[in-house]
């Protein structure tokens, strides 16, 4: 049939030669629009696609195509592989028959096309123009920016009217003057990851645990113009980032041990023990991976999708994706996640917050939900005892550094009548930057707002820390009797509090030395839990 009998013999080389440049030509265009076709192919596959095995196919295929002579470029047909797509059609048994219906129409002495009506082709190429002009034209406004949707009807009339190469170069020619239009007025920085707090000051024993668990939430803050050149970078560098965080979760659960049993008690544990406990857990412990958009001034189209691609990686690993601080000026960001299935609304777990402290009170509480449920802390309450707030802090039973056999309970009973009682309605101010720190507060119920300054030079942005029950308030100004040194007010009523005054601390000293340390030991435990809490919240972002 090839009469390979005299091969090579046979080969015109002459003509070969001059068929170079189009050989050339041509390399490049199938290079290219395979490259496109697995990216379009890959924004409506429901799993990942390897984009060098893919290439390689394609290579491999053209070759074999070139070899029998067949004359015809190309492994992929984009519209009939998304046309099978949506008919359910994307599993391995499709590519078989696909194949092996090539094959037998190949090795067919005859040409089926001859018996197959003209009508039927002319139908089946009209039904693939009608969907993807369709997707481009119509269904492409949800999904693109506006300015990206002009330059697509801009591009398709440019064909229409000028022809296709014409066409394509003119929508290349805006596409890349838009672009460098909007880059050329932005800034771009590199992407880092790293941990991060909340403003949320919660209890002794909840902060500890957080400690413990804060690998398993992490903060990957964007900024900068994301466009479909750095998206790749940045898509690969998150799945890097996620795939270290499910290593790292797998080592812990292989040396670790086995993870505490969940004992069905309000008590904890002995603090020097809950950290490890902790520890123990991060293998159940929900992780998340948490994209802070508030310094992105520009994201398109193609980054979405490369976005959606990180999602499935995530999704595959068991680790949550959370978008969070998108500028209220850029909307259109959360209108491109949400239609490319990166944003889900409606789903059981909420992925999209306006503020990283939003979102990080939401991973913490999912964390924190675990531990509760192992005994290693207690629950979050509205109101709290002494007993509580000691226990919350000491441990039950006691420290190891406090006096032997002490009982938390009957410490609370016999601290209770030095303490004072205030009370706060919503939006009330306790104290004032720059007052007289005469006294310290526990908090029984409600939760107070502390607005604070960081010590360092420029223009001072307030940060806010929020405390709950249970929690000291304005201790280090009080045991330093220096001035208060950031302002309190009541965020949530009704709100209670204990007070203790300078005055009130010595008698306590006077008449019982060893409840004085009790309420020392409960004061240096907030504060060193405190200062690393609240310098990891103070910050943007706390990097390793």
């Amino acid at each position: 049939m090839y009469d390979l009998s005299s091969f090579p013999g046979n080969i015109h080389w002459a003509a070969v030669w001059k068929q170079a440049a189009n050989f050339l030509a041509l390399f490049f265009v199938v290079a290219f629009g395979s490259c496109m076709d697995i990216a379009a192919i890959q924004a409506e596959c429901p799993f990942e696609l390897d984009f060098d095995r893919e290439l390689e196919l394609i290579g491999a295929a053209n070759g074999l195509c070139g070899a029998v002579g067949a004359g015809f470029t190309g492994s992929y047909i984009f519209s009939q592989t998304l046309f099978n797509f949506r008919w359910g059609a994307w599993g391995r048994a499709v590519g078989a028959v696909v194949a092996s219906g090539e094959i037998l129409l190949f090795l067919a002495p005859v040409s089926v096309n001859e018996y197959i009506p003209n009508f039927f082709f002319g139908g089946l190429m009209f039904w693939f123009g009608v969907d993807i002009a369709y997707d481009w034209l119509v269904v492409a406004l949800g999904k693109v920016r506006l300015v990206e949707y002009a330059l697509i009807w801009v591009s398709f009339v440019a064909v229409l009217l000028l022809g296709l190469e014409a066409g394509i170069g003119l929508g290349t020619l805006l596409a890349a003057l838009q672009f460098t239009w909007e880059y050329a007025r932005l800034s771009s920085s590199c992407v880092s990851a790293g941990s991060a707090l909340s403003s949320q000051m919660r209890t002794y024993d909840q902060r500890s645990v957080l400690r413990a668990l804060q690998k398993n939430i992490v903060v990957v803050p964007l900024s900068g113009y994301i466009f479909f050149g750095s998206a790749l970078r940045l898509s690969s560098e998150l799945k890097q980032l996620a795939e270290s965080l499910s290593a790292s979760r797998a080592q812990a659960q292989g040396s670790e041990g086995a993870p505490p049993a969940a004992e069905g008690t309000s008590q904890p544990m002995h603090l020097p023990k809950q950290r490890t406990a902790a520890e123990q857990l991060r293998p159940l412990a929900p992780s998340f991976m948490i994209l802070d958009f508030g310094s992105v001034h520009g994201f398109d189209a193609s980054s979405a999708q490369a976005f959606s691609g990180v999602k499935r990686k995530l999704s595959a690993l068991g680790i949550d994706l959370i978008v969070c601080n998108v500028p209220k000026h850029a909307t259109y960001i959360t209108r491109l996640l949400t239609a490319n299935r990166v944003i889900a609304p409606g789903s059981d777990t909420p992925a999209l917050f306006e503020s990283l402290d939003d979102g990080l009170r939401y991973c913490e509480g999912r964390v924190l939900q675990v531990a509760m449920d192992a005994g290693l802390c207690h629950p979050p309450v509205s109101e709290m005892s002494l007993t509580q707030a000691l226990e919350s802090h000491l441990g039950a039973p006691a420290a190891a550094d406090l006096p032997p056999g002490l009982d938390l309970a009957a410490a609370a009973a016999q601290i209770l009548p030095f303490l004072g009682v205030h009370e706060l309605s919503e939006g009330e101010v306790l104290f004032q930057r720059g007052e007289p720190g005469d006294r310290l507060y526990i908090i029984q119920s409600g939760e107070v707002m502390c607005e604070a300054l960081r010590p360092e030079p420029g223009p001072q942005h307030p940060r806010f820390l929020e405390f709950g029950p249970g929690s000291l308030l304005g201790d280090t100004d009080f045991f330093l009797q220096q001035p208060r040194s950031f302002k309190a007010w009541c965020s949530t009523a009704p709100c209670r509090l204990w007070t203790l005054t300078g005055g009130a601390l010595a008698a306590v000293l006077e008449s019982s030395p060893g409840l004085a340390v009790v309420i020392q030991a409960v004061a240096l435990r907030s504060q060193c839990m405190g200062a690393l809490h609240s310098a990891a919240a103070l910050e943007p972002l706390h990097l390793p």
